[in-house]
């Protein structure tokens, strides 16, 4: 996706890049606040039923499941689909940013290539209500929403190579700095459930 919609591939389909990155942006966004607010509605009686020190306890299960499976290298469930390339040439930039934004922000309408995703859309069930679910979903797709900044540069095909190179080199530390934050997410619940 991030080589895809560059300033270089808009301007090759007669379209304007920031009109694409706009609508990636939002498309997260939304993306993400639909399916918090509806994990977030989805859990509001099961987090009345487990309380305060529940919520944590379960956090801490989910997120330690995860890590689990991570460090096996065991694949994250999901579906195994990717985001329609066809639409580039067919619809309008506005169209396939906002479609493509929106998937990528659901979270699961695409392939899940790490445990934090499922993480985050537990942590949207755990918010208890679907304005906390739409926060917690709704900042998870607008990061995944702005992910295309990354190729603002792509003006030529070396900057389009090299974009796919440094990406390549990033992938590894990106890596571990989710499993960092699923550590800490879960070191933080225990510390609050001890004190």
């Amino acid at each position: 996706m991030l080589t895809s919609i560059t300033p270089l591939g808009e301007r090759g389909r007669h379209n304007r890049w920031a009109v694409a990155v706009v609508s990636h942006a939002v498309g997260g966004l939304l993306g993400g606040i639909t399916t918090g607010a509806a994990l977030g509605w989805i859990g509001s009686p099961l987090v009345v039923r487990l309380g305060d020190s529940g919520v944590l306890w379960a956090l801490v299960v989910v997120v330690v499941f995860a890590l689990s499976l991570e460090q096996a290298g065991v694949k994250p469930p999901g579906l195994r689909r990717q985001v329609n390339e066809d639409w580039l040439d067919e619809y309008r930039s506005w169209v396939y940013g906002f479609g493509f934004g929106y998937q990528l922000g659901a979270g699961w309408l695409t392939i899940v290539t790490s445990a934090i995703t499922w993480c985050v859309m537990a942590g949207a069930v755990l918010a208890g209500s679907a304005i906390g679910g739409a926060v917690v979903m709704g900042t998870y797709g607008l990061v995944r929403g702005l992910s295309v900044v990354a190729a603002a540069g792509v003006r030529d095909r070396s900057a389009l190579f090299s974009l796919a190179r440094r990406l390549e080199r990033w992938s590894a530390p990106v890596d571990r700095l989710a499993t960092l934050v699923m550590a800490a997410v879960a070191a933080i619940s225990v510390t609050r459930l001890l004190v």
